[in-house]
């Protein structure tokens, strides 16, 4: 039976090279998960095997038939150890630990939600992600003329974040570039909702969010879509978001014109992110944006400057990101090749040995001098290991009689 290891400790602790490589195999909730057992086994052939299974799919996985050297974690042991603060975490140890993450089987459901590059940002997240933009602003080589940042910001903000947050998985595009700008829009829906064109509205500074009558906010979101959702919602960083755009707003950057409607409308349509800021959605349709956005009175001639400027830079942004995936990919393309090719092995030998086991009774019963009984327990041996059955294969057709007669001998 696999050994069940609830503490991560033994994985904090070991920091001795490994010979093999480190596998950690996860099962998702697929029938084809009463193949995880023999998945297990051919990994463990040439590498350290660790593995994860989600509740639905043990529904499908004996877990007494894996390897005894395999520890198979479920969502029972992830906090099972976790006591105070400086302990392991679970997932996070196995991070360390693993040199590559296989998910078989995947499901469809779970494949989509890889396929997606949505992310649900936590409240710390959130925290440190203001506390990174403060530290942008005061910097001044990060400001360009119009007030906004200048382009590679967004990766800058992700070094200090993944500086602050050990393990932290998110990236300047999609999740950081997506969420600074939904923090800019939250923050400018509820600074002109507290602005001098506005009336009925009121800021509740212990519980850091807008009051007003409902009939009266009912009416403003007809002709203001983006404060759709704050009413009575916690905006606990309108202050310190104040600091970072409250200029921006001043010269009407914050204005949605015909330009970002259509760079919004692409981004939607490829890059679709869960904004999880205290359960805020931004549900505002584009097309009432575009026709209904209040957008600041001004000189049309430098509103069309900022735009062009603006375009450039979304552009040289979305270009440098571009590049730094590529480059990121090539590395760990080049780092990881020799255990891709291994695995492809892996899968090689486990559908060679899948069709072999197929035949196994029909060449066992082309042996003579056994009885049907005999027949079928040799088979059901040879099924149930794949070296002996391998091995069974390879032998020349007048030694397979000897053979299978000391298995019988030795199974009786």
């Amino acid at each position: 039976m696999a050994n069940m290891d609830t503490m991560p400790e033994k994985l904090m602790h070991d920091s001795v090279q490994p010979a093999k490589p480190r596998i950690l195999l996860a099962a998702s909730g697929s029938v084809a998960a009463i193949k995880f057992e023999s998945l297990c086994r051919s990994f463990c052939e040439w590498a350290e095997v660790k593995a994860v299974a989600t509740k639905s799919s043990l529904h499908f996985l004996d877990k007494s038939s894996l390897p005894r050297d395999v520890t198979l974690y479920t969502d029972d042991e992830e906090w099972s150890s976790w006591k105070k603060i400086g302990d392991g975490v679970l997932h996070i140890e196995l991070r360390k630990w693993a040199d590559l993450m296989i998910i078989a089987p995947l499901s469809a459901n779970t494949l989509a939600k890889m396929a997606s590059s949505k992310h649900h940002w936590t409240t710390i997240e959130d925290a440190k992600l203001v506390e990174c933009l403060i530290d942008l602003a005061s910097d001044g080589k990060w400001k360009a003329d119009n007030g906004t940042f200048r382009a590679g910001y967004a990766k800058q903000l992700q070094v200090w974040l993944h500086e602050k947050l050990p393990g932290c998985s998110l990236q300047a595009s999609p999740h950081i570039e997506s969420r600074v700008k939904h923090m800019k829009k939250q923050y400018c829906a509820i600074a002109e909702m507290l602005g001098p064109n506005a009336s009925g509205f009121g800021w509740n500074d212990e519980l850091k969010c807008v009051m007003c009558d409902k009939n009266v906010f009912q009416d403003w979101v007809k002709s203001h879509p983006t404060a759709k959702g704050l009413r009575n919602k916690p905006f606990p960083y309108y202050d310190d978001l104040g600091a970072i755009f409250g200029k921006d707003r001043a010269r009407g950057e914050a204005a949605e014109g015909p330009t970002d409607a259509i760079e919004a409308m692409e981004e939607e349509a490829t890059n679709e992110v869960v904004h999880g800021l205290d359960d805020i959605q931004e549900n505002a349709d584009v097309d009432e944006n575009m026709s209904h956005s209040h957008v600041p009175t001004g000189d049309a001639s430098s509103s069309g400057r900022r735009t062009r400027k603006r375009t450039k830079t979304t552009e040289s942004t979305t270009l440098e990101s571009l590049v730094d995936v590529m480059k990121d990919m090539e590395k760990l393309y080049g780092e990881t090749s020799a255990n891709v090719a291994k695995i492809a092995k892996c899968f090689e030998i486990e559908a060679e040995w899948g069709s072999r086991r197929l035949n196994v009774f029909e060449e066992v019963s082309k042996v003579e001098g056994f009885s049907d009984a005999d027949m079928l327990r040799a088979g059901e041996i040879l099924s149930r290991d794949a070296a002996r059955a391998n091995y069974f294969f390879t032998l020349p057709y007048g030694l397979r009689k000897l053979y299978l007669q000391g298995l019988l001998s030795s199974n009786n």
